[in-house]
C-alpha cells in the first residue's frame, strides 16, 4: 500500500509539474534568467566625479600621485598593488558543491527526501528510487540555470578594448612641469616621456592616456586637453548623437556626471577628435563598474508577485502545520496504528503542498525562468519606458526643410541634398537622413546635371562643412551646411523667395525666434547657405565661406512610432500609467509626449533629482511623468521609490544605461535586439519594441494571473474543506475515512482536472484593472468556502453510516468508496462555481478544455469504485439508491456556494 501511495504521490507531483508547463504556455515572450539586484551607487562616486571636473588639472594630477607626463613604471606597478587590476568583476561564484547544496535545500525537496527515506526504511525501494530521482532532477535544472547568471560579468567585460595608449615617464626622467607639456610627440620624447600601449586591465588612477578617434574609453577619465573631441556616450544614456568634451568644465553647478563637460566614462568612445587624459579610476570604481555589480549581484530586489506568493505561502504552510499533527494524533491515538497515522499526516502535507499549487510553481522561478514575470505584467500600474526606440523609431528623420520665415521650401531640400551628397567625408546620421530623399536625386539628375568641384571638409572649430558643384552651364555654386550660429557668421544675405536681402540685425533677430521655436519643439536645427562662385577654378578654401547667403533650415527629429499613441491609450484604459525616463534632453522629450498624446505631468530633470533627497522624489514621482537628462542611477532611483510608495513597476530598455533599473523593477522588459547586458538584466524579452506588444502583455498577464488565482483559491479552499472533514470524521468514526491511498488519488485526479485552467476563459471585468495579490484574500475565501464542502462531507458521513449501515471496520470500505466519490465531485464542481463572480453555466461558462476535462474526471471517479479497477485502489461499488441522494447533494453544494459567493462579493468584493 505504501509503494502505491508514494507511486501516486509522484504522478501528482509530475502533474503539477506538467501544470507549471501550462501556465509556461500562456506567455507571450522568453523570459531570462533570475540573478542579482541593484545596488546604490556609492555617493562619493557621482561627487568624486563631480569634484575632479571642477578642479584645475594641477592640482588634481598632485592628488591623484600623477605628473603632467605620466608616471614612472614603479609608480605604477604601487598603485596597481592599492587599486588592483582595471578589471570589470562580478562576485566570485560559489564553489559548485555549496551552490548544488543551496539549490537543493528548500522545504519541498526535504518533504520528499523524508518520504523517500520512509520507503527505504520500509523496504520499499522502487518508490525510494523514484522520488530520490525526482529530487535529484529538480536539483540539478536549478543548478544549471542558475550558473548561467556569470553570463553579465563576461558581456561586460567584451565590451572594452584591451589596449591603450599610456604615457610613461623613463626611470631616470625628472617630471616635467607645467601643462605645455602636452605638446605631441617631439616634446614628449625631448622630457623623456614615451607612448607606450598597455593593457586596459594595467591601468591605474593617474596614468595619462592619449585617445583618437575609434578608442574605447579604458576607464572613467578627466580629460586634460582636447581638440574637436566628441565622444559617444550612447553606452551609458541610450542617446545616438555623440557629445563634446572639453578640458575644462563649462558649468560648475552640474551635478549629473552624465553632463559634466570634461569627464570620460569607460565603456564610451571616441567618434571624433584627440586627447590627453588621466586615470581618475579604475575596474569596480568606474561609473561602468557600479552598474556592472547592479547586473551582475547574486540576489535580486523582491517583486509585488514575489511579496504575494511568500505571504500566501506562509499562510499554507501555517495550515499544513496545525492540520497535519491534528490528524496524525487523532487517528493514532483512535485507531492505535501510528504508522499508517503517520502516513496519512504526511499525505495530508503532500495534499497541503499541492494545495498552493500555483504559489510553489512561481516560487521555482529560477527553474522556469522566472515564471512570475507574466503575472507580474498582469499587477503592474505603472511603466517605465525610455524614450529612444521605445517611444520613437531610434532613427533621425529630415522632419521640416524650411526658408529663412520657416515656411516649407523645396530649395533648402535641394541644396542639403546637393551638400550631403557630395562630401566625401564620414556622412552623419543628419546627412544620411537628407539622402533618404531620393526623390530629390532624380528630380535634380544629381548623377548627369551636376558635377562636384572642390569640398571645404568639416571641422569642430568652425562647425560647418561646404561643397563646391557646377550645373551644366551655370557658375560654380557653393553649399554649405552647418550649426545654425556657425552659418550666420559667414553670411550677409538671406534669401527671401526669388531675391536676397541684406542680413540686418531686426532680420537676424526673427531667424534666431524662427530656430529657437523649432527648438523648443525639440528638432536638431541646420542652416543652410549658398553662394556662386566664379568660373575657372578648381579649388576652393576657408576663405571662400563668406558673403553667403542664407538659404534655410533643415530640422531632424526621431519620430514617434506609429504604434505608440494607440498603446498608450490601450496601457491608460488598462490602468496601466506611462512615464518616461530618458537621458535625452527635456525638449526633444515634451515634443515627443505630445506627438504621441502623453500629456505631460510635470517634468524633472537629473539634475534636480541630484538635489532631492528620497522622500522628496518619492512624493515627486507621483505628480511626475516626465523625466528628462536622467544618469542610470537616477533611472535606478526612480524605479525603487515607485516600488516603495505600492506600485507594481514595469520598466522598458535596451541599453547598459538601463540595467540597473530593470533589476530594480518589479518586471524589466527588454528587446531581442538589445545588448547582452540589457537582455540579461530583464525578465522578459520581446520580439519587438513597441508598445502595443507590452499592452497585450498586460492582457496576457491578467489572463494567467487571474486564473493562478483560480487554482490557488479552489485547491485552497477545497483541500481546507476536506482537512476539516477528516477531522471531524477522524474524532468520531472508529476507523480512517479515507486511506491514504484515497486522499492522494482524489488529488491526482483533481490536479489532473485543473490542467485546462490555463487555457480557461477571463471574464472581461478581471482585464480592466491591475490585479494585484491580496494575500489576506486567500485566507479568507478559505475560511468562507472550505467548510461549505464539510458540511456536505459531514451529509455524506450520515449518508453512509445511517441510510447504508456503513458503520463498522468491516465495511468502512463502503463508507471510503461513498466519501470518496461525493469528495471527488465536489471538488471538481468548485472549479466552475468559483472560478468566476458571475452564475456558472449561465452568465459565465468555462473554456470548453476546461469543461470536458473536468466531465471527465467526474466520470472517472464514479467508475473507480463502481469499475473492474475498485479492488486495487480498495474500494468498492457503491448501490443504487446512492446515486439517487448523489445529485441531490451536489445541486444543494452548488446552490449553497452560489449563495455564500453572492454574499462574500457584496461584503469583500472579487478578485
Amino acid at each position: 500500500m505504501k509503494l502505491t501511495l508514494l507511486k501516486e504521490f509522484f504522478a501528482g507531483f509530475l502533474r503539477t509539474r506538467h501544470i507549471a508547463r501550462h501556465f509556461r504556455r500562456l506567455a507571450l515572450f522568453e523570459s531570462l534568467t533570475d540573478a542579482s539586484v541593484s545596488r546604490d551607487v556609492p555617493p562619493t562616486l557621482a561627487q568624486t566625479l563631480v569634484t575632479a571636473a571642477n578642479s584645475e588639472a594641477a592640482p588634481l594630477l598632485v592628488r591623484l600621485g600623477s605628473h603632467v607626463d605620466g608616471l614612472r613604471v614603479q609608480e605604477a606597478d604601487a598603485l596597481r598593488v592599492q587599486y588592483g587590476l582595471n578589471e570589470v568583476e562580478h562576485e566570485q561564484p560559489l564553489p559548485w558543491w555549496v551552490h548544488l547544496w543551496h539549490c537543493y535545500k528548500n522545504p519541498f525537496n526535504l518533504l520528499l527526501t523524508l518520504l523517500a527515506l520512509i520507503s527505504w526504511l520500509t523496504d520499499d525501494m522502487k518508490a525510494a528510487t523514484v522520488i530520490f530521482s525526482m529530487v535529484v532532477l529538480s536539483t540539478l535544472l536549478r543548478f544549471w540555470q542558475e550558473a548561467k547568471s556569470n553570463k553579465a560579468a563576461d558581456a561586460l567585460k567584451a565590451m572594452v578594448s584591451n589596449t591603450a595608449t599610456v604615457l610613461r615617464r623613463d626611470m631616470g626622467g625628472e617630471p616635467a612641469h607645467g601643462l605645455g607639456r602636452f605638446l605631441g610627440a617631439a616634446a614628449l620624447a625631448a622630457e623623456g616621456v614615451q607612448r607606450i600601449e598597455l593593457p586596459i586591465k594595467q591601468l591605474v588612477p593617474g596614468d595619462l592616456i592619449v585617445l583618437s578617434a575609434g578608442d574605447m574609453i579604458p576607464a572613467d577619465c578627466r580629460v586634460l586637453s582636447a581638440k574637436d573631441l566628441f565622444v559617444s556616450q550612447a553606452a551609458m544614456t541610450g542617446e545616438s548623437m555623440p557629445v563634446e568634451k572639453f578640458a575644462q568644465q563649462q558649468d560648475a553647478k552640474t551635478l549629473n556626471p552624465l553632463d559634466l563637460d570634461n569627464i570620460l566614462f569607460m565603456g564610451t568612445n571616441v567618434v571624433s577628435g584627440a586627447a590627453t587624459a588621466v586615470v581618475l579610476a579604475t575596474g569596480n570604481s568606474t561609473y561602468f563598474g557600479a552598474l556592472a555589480q547592479r547586473v551582475t549581484a547574486t540576489d535580486r530586489a523582491t517583486t509585488s508577485f514575489q511579496h504575494g506568493v511568500n505571504k500566501v505561502s506562509w499562510l499554507l504552510i501555517r495550515f499544513m502545520f496545525v492540520m497535519a499533527p491534528l490528524v496524525l494524533f487523532i487517528n493514532g491515538f483512535t485507531k492505535g496504528d501510528w504508522t499508517e497515522a503517520l502516513l496519512f499526516a504526511l499525505s495530508m502535507i503532500v495534499t497541503s503542498t499541492l494545495a498552493k499549487g500555483a504559489v510553489f510553481l512561481s516560487r521555482k522561478k529560477v527553474i522556469v525562468k522566472r515564471l512570475d514575470a507574466i503575472q507580474n505584467f498582469g499587477a503592474m500600474d505603472v511603466l517605465c519606458t525610455d524614450k529612444t526606440g521605445t517611444l520613437t523609431q531610434d532613427k533621425i528623420f529630415l522632419a521640416r526643410h524650411v526658408d529663412v520665415w520657416g515656411e516649407e521650401s523645396d530649395d533648402v531640400l535641394e541644396m542639403a541634398y546637393l551638400n550631403s551628397y557630395y562630401q566625401t567625408g564620414l556622412k552623419n546620421l543628419l546627412d544620411v537622413a537628407v539622402l533618404e530623399h531620393v526623390e530629390v536625386h532624380r528630380e535634380l539628375k544629381v548623377g548627369t546635371a551636376f558635377q562636384k568641384i572642390d569640398e571645404i571638409p568639416f571641422d569642430f572649430n568652425r562647425r560647418r562643412m561646404s561643397v563646391v558643384v557646377a550645373e551644366q552651364g551655370r557658375p560654380h555654386l557653393l553649399i554649405c551646411k552647418g550649426a545654425v550660429e556657425e552659418i550666420l557668421a559667414v553670411c550677409n544675405n538671406v534669401r527671401h523667395g526669388d531675391i536676397n536681402e541684406p542680413l540686418t540685425d531686426e532680420l537676424l533677430t526673427r531667424i534666431r525666434q524662427v530656430t529657437a521655436a523649432f527648438n523648443e519643439e525639440g528638432l536638431r536645427v541646420v542652416a543652410v547657405a549658398a553662394q556662386p562662385m566664379a568660373d575657372g577654378r578648381d579649388t576652393y578654401s576657408l576663405a571662400d565661406e563668406r558673403d553667403l547667403t542664407l538659404i534655410g533650415y533643415v530640422a531632424f527629429l526621431d519620430p514617434p512610432k506609429e504604434s505608440t499613441a494607440p498603446a498608450l491609450k490601450a496601457l491608460k484604459a488598462h490602468g496601466v500609467a506611462v512615464k518616461v525616463l530618458t537621458g535625452d534632453n527635456e525638449l526633444v522629450t515634451a515634443k515627443i509626449c505630445r506627438e504621441v498624446g502623453l500629456e505631460q505631468q510635470g517634468l524633472l530633470m537629473g539634475n534636480d533629482i541630484e538635489r532631492m533627497s528620497d522622500t522628496q522624489l518619492a512624493q515627486a514621482v507621483e505628480t511626475t511623468n516626465v523625466f528628462a537628462k536622467l544618469t542610470p542611477s537616477h533611472k535606478e532611483r526612480i524605479v525603487r521609490l515607485l516600488k516603495a510608495n505600492g506600485h507594481v513597476v514595469g520598466f522598458m530598455g535596451d541599453g547598459i544605461n538601463d540595467a540597473p533599473a530593470l533589476r530594480t523593477a518589479d518586471i524589466g522588459i527588454s528587446v531581442d535586439s538589445a545588448v547582452d547586458i540589457a537582455k540579461e538584466a530583464a525578465d522578459i524579452i520581446l520580439l519587438e519594441k513597441s508598445l502595443m506588444i507590452l499592452e497585450e502583455g498586460v492582457l496576457e498577464g491578467r489572463r494567467t494571473f487571474a486564473n493562478m488565482l483560480k487554482y490557488i483559491k479552489m485547491t485552497a479552499s477545497s483541500n481546507f474543506g476536506n482537512v476539516f472533514s477528516v477531522l471531524v470524521a477522524s474524532a468520531f468514526i472508529p476507523f480512517l475515512p479515507m486511506l491514504p491511498m484515497h486522499l492522494l488519488v482524489q488529488n491526482l485526479l483533481y490536479d489532473i482536472s485543473q490542467i485546462a485552467i490555463p487555457f480557461d476563459n477571463v471574464d472581461e471585468e478581471m482585464l480592466s484593472k491591475p490585479q494585484r495579490w491580496q494575500p489576506g484574500d486567500v485566507g479568507r475565501f478559505m475560511l468562507f468556502f472550505g467548510p461549505i464542502s464539510s458540511i456536505f462531507d459531514i451529509t455524506t458521513f450520515a449518508l453512509m453510516w445511517y441510510v447504508f449501515d456503513a458503520n463498522t471496520p468491516d465495511h468502512q470500505t463502503l463508507f471510503q468508496s461513498g466519501w470518496f466519490v461525493v469528495g471527488l465531485l465536489t471538488q471538481t464542481l468548485i472549479v466552475h462555481m468559483i472560478r468566476t463572480p458571475k452564475i456558472p453555466f449561465l452568465q459565465s461558462r468555462a473554456a470548453m478544455p476546461l469543461m470536458v476535462m473536468t466531465g471527465v474526471i467526474m466520470a472517472v471517479g464514479i467508475f473507480l469504485p463502481m469499475g473492474p479497477l475498485a479492488h486495487y485502489f480498495k474500494l468498492q461499488a457503491l448501490p443504487s439508491l446512492y446515486f439517487v441522494f448523489l445529485p441531490v447533494i451536489l445541486l444543494a453544494y452548488m446552490a449553497l456556494t452560489q449563495a455564500v459567493k453572492g454574499f462574500y462579493i457584496r461584503k469583500f468584493g472579487w478578485q
